[in-house]
């Protein structure tokens, strides 16, 4: 899902305060930044930049996430509040507000350059929301909503305070809880012990697991998807590419307070499609799977023809 016309000419609106050496450079302190773990967003200009470079990847990653976590719930179990814990510059809650018929709305950001980022590109996106300068590692309880979504963010904290941190947000969740995490080898092992943790806690896992026992990849692998995003004008600039998209890598874990039927399988892997025959890597309630069809199960073909990865099957 692409960041919408009217949200990605509210970043250019915004980034033509500046000159566009300066957006450039910016960008390039900002990606070395991240590389070596150093707090990445000092000032609007940051802000702007940070929004024109990722805004449309880390929209797209909570949007996919955010339908496969909606293909589960009944209609009536839709949430209506919202809480989106490090908002950043708002990418989760517009995503979020394009499937779900939200009521309420609360934005925590600690970083006071991301939130006012965030306010101006929430208005411009008509959406309402009340936001609050707020870490995840204080002791204050957390706001309560019946969807609680943290993204991006987790990954930020050291492994004692995520600890603490998990169980304050799957506190706060009336309903659903959502992580949307990087999908790097380190991100999903991280989100391993989340799920442990939940599960101990009495959370119900949604997905994309189809089970709740113990994961079933080797040591050595790790369980993301892909959310491709097309690159405006001003962010092919930024960031010096031609290409006229992105594939953004994200892993994700959606919980609930009452217990709902999950996928029957989920496609780990994208298919590899030869003639006449489909393949599929799979996980499944008895462990890993490889399933290959050919035209003779036409339905099942059909099916395996269009799976993605990160799909029910």
């Amino acid at each position: 899902m692409d960041l919408p016309m009217n949200l990605r000419a509210a970043v250019e609106e915004l980034a033509e305060a500046f000159p566009m050496r300066e957006l450039t450079r910016t960008a390039r302190e900002l990606s070395d930044r991240y590389l070596r773990h150093e707090a990445v967003i000092a000032s609007e200009l940051d802000a702007v930049t940070y929004a024109a470079m990722r805004m449309p990847a880390t929209y797209a990653a909570c949007a996919a996430a955010m339908q496969w976590t909606r293909q589960l719930l009944p209609e009536e179990a839709l949430p209506r509040s919202l809480l989106d814990v490090g908002a950043g510059t708002g990418a989760g809650v517009l995503a979020v507000g394009a499937l779900f018929p939200l009521e309420s709305v609360c934005c925590l950001e600690q970083n006071s350059w991301m939130m006012r980022t965030g306010q101006r590109l929430l208005e411009a996106g008509s959406v309402r929301a009340d936001w609050r300068q707020r870490s995840l590692t204080d002791s204050e309880p957390l706001p309560r909503a019946e969807l609680v979504l943290a993204s991006y963010m987790l990954n930020e904290l050291s492994p004692a305070e995520r600890a603490g941190a998990v169980s304050r947000l799957w506190a706060a969740a009336e309903s659903v809880l959502l992580l949307v995490e990087p999908g790097t080898p380190h991100a999903f092992r991280a989100l391993r012990e989340d799920r442990e943790r939940l599960l101990a806690e009495g959370a119900h896992l949604l997905a994309p697991c189809p089970h709740a026992g113990a994961c079933p990849l080797p040591a050595e692998d790790w369980c993301h998807f892909t959310a491709r995003a097309a690159r405006g004008r001003l962010q092919k600039q930024l960031k010096d590419a031609q290409v006229p998209y992105e594939d953004e890598k994200f892993c994700y874990l959606a919980f609930t307070r009452a217990p709902l039927p999950r996928a029957d399988r989920r496609v780990l892997r994208h298919p590899r499609i030869d003639p006449g025959r489909v393949t599929l890597q799979l996980c499944t309630p008895g462990g890993l799977q490889e399933l290959a069809c050919g035209k003779r199960d036409a339905a099942l073909f059909r099916a395996a023809r269009k799976c993605h990865a990160g799909d029910s099957l």
